[in-house]
């Protein structure tokens, strides 16, 4: 179980960003929603981020009570929507094995999205010996038919299905602007059985810190090394096979799940 959790949630938080939509004949009119000021801030200006090439380090830990039950380390580097990369560090307790270590590296190179791991082979039971990819526009079109977006329908990540990410996550909680200083914009965060605080370098809106507790849990996020880049070393977005490897491409498998699309009977031909 341990082994499936993982693997699945490592690709998963690499693949996929869903925001889950739902299709009507013709618009309803809603009544406008009461506007947060806190909240228009946020989903103004962090989305506006992919507009720029940036990196930043994650510093993640999920606690259960006083015990820290994993930490995670993610270095991110994002040029645009479809190149990015993610070196994840990440050390868990399982009540089982114990605590182990994984390695995991996630790259887009503007074609394909690449998972590779020295544990892939063990998580996946023997499934991928090596690095998987995807294909960037399969990706984005399995995102955008089936899940309502995260991603472009030619692949990418896309602003306003993260705005409408954030915005449906943060609903019903109770948002606001409290103790901000100085170069730091922080913002406190509460509900049923949920309280924290997110804070943003006032200048840029990279995230600073964040730390939420829900019930007797609690996780803690820190940034370090954010910075706009110019312009990354050539090569940045290549992946490299490891000698002897075979990158596994899913694709095929995907797109057999995928939903076929529907033929109208005047377009059969006997």
């Amino acid at each position: 179980m341990f082994k499936k959790t993982i693997l699945f949630a490592s690709v998963s938080a690499a693949l996929l960003s869903p925001v889950f939509a739902q299709e009507v004949d013709a618009p309803i009119e809603a009544p406008a929603p009461v506007s947060n000021p806190a909240l228009d801030a946020i989903l103004e200006h962090v989305p506006a981020i992919l507009d720029h090439a940036w990196k930043s380090t994650f510093n993640v830990s999920v606690h259960e009570g006083e015990v820290q039950s994993w930490a995670l380390v993610a270095g991110v580097q994002f040029q645009d929507a479809k190149h990015f990369s993610v070196n994840l560090d990440m050390t868990v307790q399982d009540d089982f094995e114990g605590e182990k270590q994984m390695q995991f590296t996630v790259l887009a190179d503007g074609t394909y999205i690449y998972v590779d791991s020295p544990s892939l082979a063990e998580l996946s039971g023997g499934l991928a010996s090596g690095p998987v990819k995807v294909e960037l526009a399969l990706l984005g079109k399995m995102l955008s038919s089936q899940m309502g977006g995260g991603m472009s329908g030619e692949g990418g990540m896309d602003k306003a299905a993260i705005k409408k990410m954030a915005s449906g996550a943060l609903e019903g909680f109770t948002f606001k602007e409290e103790g901000s200083g100085e170069g730091l914009r922080r913002y406190t965060l509460t509900g049923a059985d949920v309280n924290g605080f997110i804070a943003f370098e006032k200048e840029h809106w990279f995230l600073s810190a964040m730390e939420m507790s829900i019930d007797e849990g609690k996780t803690v996020v820190n940034a370090t090394e954010n910075a706009f880049i110019e312009e990354f070393p050539e090569g940045t977005f290549t992946f490299t096979v490891t000698e002897g490897q075979t990158v596994m491409d899913l694709s095929p498998m995907i797109q057999m799940q995928m939903p076929q699309e529907e033929v109208a009977d005047d377009d059969l031909e006997f």
